[in-house]
This record gives structure tokens, C-alpha cells and sequence, in this order.
């Protein structure tokens, strides 16, 4: 089957799933689930209440109980029907759907420069990735550095505490009274006074955020220093960060072990193919071979001068550049390079907790130093 005609049939047949997986079919198989349990439920009082009418040699109940049972059964046969209908109709719309997937995957598995391509493409992307987390992290990093300075300085010196701590009961004070002004239930010279005395704490506030800049000779912005309200945010806001950078560099830990995997993959394929040690293939020698399995694959003609003047050893020959590029407008080859793309995070993220507990068992049995 060619590429078009895949793709094709890919989107009629994930238009169907659409229509099945719905939400309404999703909630429908989540009552059905429960009603089967309860009336099993139901079905097992019964057979305990008809066991003892039985040992009771209570004729007219157990014969009661026997039609109630057999009611019960039929309802449990309907509800039970209807369950596996709608799954079994989910499953056949899914089966069909990743069956075309599955297709596109056994022919990049049978073309090894398509393969290469997808691979390529996604090795791409997740550099980007890495390149765009080191980015935030360092952005992180640059805001919570201050901050971090800060608290290590108020650790070491009581001077720079006590100038935190008067900060913080400044700013308490200030949102004490501002509270106080925003119930509207004082006279215009209550509210006067106390506006007056925001204003006073204010100025302390400012003169500490002054000194406190004097201590540290200008290191420390004005702007990092304003951030500053209670001591325990920030603490909170510095373990906040810590936490935000940790989950970038775990990301990113996966992301380079797939990028790694990917690497070597490639490597060893291309051994495997010329029997000699690995090198990289041009740029042009990859857009060539995979222009002729696509070609090959989408009824894409060659012209007999074409043939005639098309050399590996030429890139001015090649005519397609952007074969690979528009393989990727299909559905279905962008959908399985996204499962691709899944299946190597998957496969780092298992890598990586392994060798996560390895390192933990080796450390465990050494254990700690002397």
C-alpha cells in the first residue's frame, strides 16, 4: 500500500475512533462497570439469603428468591453485554488506527535511511529541548541566586537577620493597617492615622532594604531585595526554584540518554550495513536514498533522465531536498514518529531509574565512608 493511501485510510479510520471515544461512551463504560459490580453484589445477597431459606427448609422464600436471582442474572447478562460492546467497539476503532502506525513502522524498520531521518529528526528535537531547559534553568538559577545569598548571609551573620526580621514585622504592620482601612468601619481620622502609620513603617522598611544593600557593597539589586517579605517565603520561594531546577535536570538527564541510545543505534546500524566502522552519511546522501523509497512508495515517477543523471557522489544531482519534509505532512508518519519519539523517553526514563538503583545497591553494599 502506498503512503497516500495509508495516510487515507489512517484519517477515516481515526475520524471513527473519534466518534467512539467520546466522553459520553467513556462515562458510559464507567456506569455500566459499576452497575455490574453492584448488581453482582446484589446477585451474591441473594444467593446468601436463598442458601438460608434452604437450610431453613423455607419453601416459599427460596422459591421467591430463586425468580429474584434469575431476574438479577438477566440484568447483570444486559449490563454486561452492553459493556463489552462498547469496549470491544473502542478497541476494534483503536486496533484500526495503530494498525496504520504499525504499518508506517514496519516500513521505516525495512528502509533504514527513513528510519535514519525519523531518528535524526527527533534527535533534533530533543537537543532543542535540552538547549530550551538549560535556558529556563539558567534563568531560574540567575532570579534565585540572590535570594539564596541573602538567606546564606543571615545564617552566618545576626546583623543581616535582624535587619530581615525588622523587614518582615515592617511588612506586617503594613498589611495589618491595610486590612484595618479595607473593612471600612473607621472614622476619616482613624483611617488617617493609620495611613500615617503605614507610611512610617514604610520608610523604616525602606532605611533596612538601604542598609541591608550597603552590607552586601551593591552585589545585591534593589529588586532582588523588594521580593523580600516574610523570611518563610523566602525560604519557600528558594526551595521552589531548587525543585523547578531539579525537574529540569531530570528531564534533561532523559533527554540526553535518549539522544545517547539514539547515537548509538545509528552508529551500529551503519556498521551493520558496510561492514566497516562507523561514519557519518552527508546530508544529501540521506535526502537521495530516501527519495527513492519514497519514490518508491508514494507513485512518485523518476524520469528515465533522471536516473541517468542522479550519483551518489554528486549532491548537485540530488532534485528533492525536502523528501523527508514532505513525508511528514502524512498524519500517520507524524503520529508514529510521536510514538517514536515516546517509546525513546520511555526507554530512557527505565535506563536511567535502573541504573538510578544500581548505583544505590553498589553504594548500600559498600557502605559509608570511613
Amino acid at each position: 500500500m502506498e503512503l497516500n493511501e495509508i495516510n487515507k485510510s489512517y484519517k477515516e479510520d481515526g475520524a471513527k475512533l473519534a466518534k467512539v471515544n467520546t466522553d459520553r461512551v467513556k462515562n458510559k463504560i464507567v456506569e455500566l462497570e459499576k452497575r455490574v459490580i453492584h448488581l453482582s453484589d446484589e446477585y451474591q445477597d441473594l444467593s446468601t439469603k436463598k442458601a438460608r431459606a434452604e437450610r431453613d427448609k423455607d419453601t416459599a422464600t427460596v422459591k421467591a428468591v430463586e425468580k429474584d436471582i434469575k431476574a438479577k442474572n438477566e440484568e447483570i447478562k444486559k449490563a454486561s453485554s452492553s459493556l463489552t460492546k462498547l469496549k470491544e467497539q473502542l478497541l476494534k476503532a483503536q486496533k484500526a488506527v495503530d494498525d496504520h502506525v504499525k504499518l508506517v513502522e514496519e516500513m521505516a524498520m525495512s528502509n533504514p535511511e527513513l528510519k535514519a531521518q525519523l531518528d535524526a529528526a527527533i534527535k533534533t528535537k530533543f537537543e532543542r529541548a535540552v538547549a530550551r531547559n538549560n535556558s529556563e534553568k539558567e534563568k531560574i538559577e540567575k532570579q534565585v541566586e540572590p535570594l539564596k545569598i541573602i538567606k546564606n548571609a543571615a545564617q552566618k551573620d545576626p546583623q543581616v537577620f535582624h535587619i530581615l526580621l525588622g523587614m518582615e514585622e515592617d511588612y506586617k504592620n503594613m498589611e495589618m493597617l491595610q486590612a484595618i482601612i479595607a473593612k471600612g468601619n473607621k472614622s476619616p481620622d482613624e483611617i488617617d492615622d493609620a495611613q500615617e502609620k503605614i507610611a512610617e513603617f514604610s520608610k523604616q522598611r525602606e532605611a533596612k532594604k538601604s542598609k541591608l544593600a550597603a552590607y552586601f557593597k551593591g552585589t545585591i539589586s534593589k529588586a532582588d531585595i523588594d521580593r523580600i517579605t516574610y523570611l518563610k517565603d523566602l525560604d519557600k520561594e528558594i526551595k521552589s526554584s531548587d525543585r523547578k531546577i531539579a525537574g529540569i535536570d531530570k528531564q534533561n538527564t532523559n533527554y540526553e540518554t535518549a539522544i545517547r541510545n539514539i547515537e548509538s543505534k545509528t552508529q551500529t546500524q551503519t556498521q551493520a550495513t558496510s561492514g566497516v566502522p562507523a561514519t557519518k552519511p552527508k546530508w544529501w546522501q540521506f535526502i537521495k536514498r530516501f527519495k527513492n523509497w519514497y519514490h518508491k512508495n508514494d507513485s512518485v515517477k523518476t524520469t528515465d533522465s533522471e536516473k541517468e543523471e542522479s550519483h551518489d557522489s554528486d549532491p548537485t544531482q540530488v532534485l528533492d531536498k525536502n523528501a523527508f519534509k514532505d513525508s511528514m505532512k502524512y498524519d500517520v508518519v507524524r503520529d508514529y514518529k510521536n510514538k517514536l519519539e515516546e517509546q525513546y523517553l520511555k526507554d530512557a526514563k527505565a535506563q536511567n531509574k535502573a541504573a538510578k538503583v544500581a548505583q544505590k545497591d553498589e553504594d548500600e553494599k559498600n557502605g559509608p565512608e570511613l
